[in-house]
């Protein structure tokens, strides 16, 4: 059905991408309170956004992975950033760019057709997220 209609099929895997982004960004957002709500699913959406165009008609496999390749590289540049612009560069700025890695790594998952494994890599993202606290929790407890 969606593959009659290219723009809206691009338009669902984009809107795909964007919502499973918004639980990592809503998590960061409490934790680090630097990068968060908006980032995450910005980058998530804009991934996915570039490589469906990526994935038209003239775009070969070379040329596919030329864009996965650099948009990857990009958010590592990001993430470097994340991590030495914390003025302490400690674990949690670590946390913040691997997790910008995961949100892009789900943007990629939609664009391709497995959003299941893009919800994987959202929830698995949010609970790594909340074992500190589960961890400090149990910790008081015993």
């Amino acid at each position: 059905m969606l593959h009659e209609h290219p723009f809206l099929d691009a338009a669902v895997r984009v809107a795909i991408a964007f919502l499973l982004g918004l639980p990592v960004g809503f998590e960061q957002e409490k934790r680090t309170r630097s990068v968060g709500l908006r980032t995450y699913p910005l980058l998530s959406a804009g991934i996915c956004g570039f490589l469906v165009t990526a994935r038209g008609d003239s775009w070969g496999a070379i040329e596919q992975a030329d864009v996965i390749y650099g948009v990857l590289n990009g958010i590592g540049f990001v993430g470097a950033g994340a991590i030495v612009r914390s003025p302490q560069a400690d674990a949690a700025s670590l946390g913040v760019a691997v997790s910008l890695w995961v949100a892009g790594a789900i943007g990629v998952g939609v664009a391709y057709g497995a959003p299941l494994i893009s919800a994987a890599l959202s929830l698995a993202t949010v609970l790594v997220l909340w074992a500190p606290f589960l961890h400090r929790r149990v910790k008081r407890r015993s």
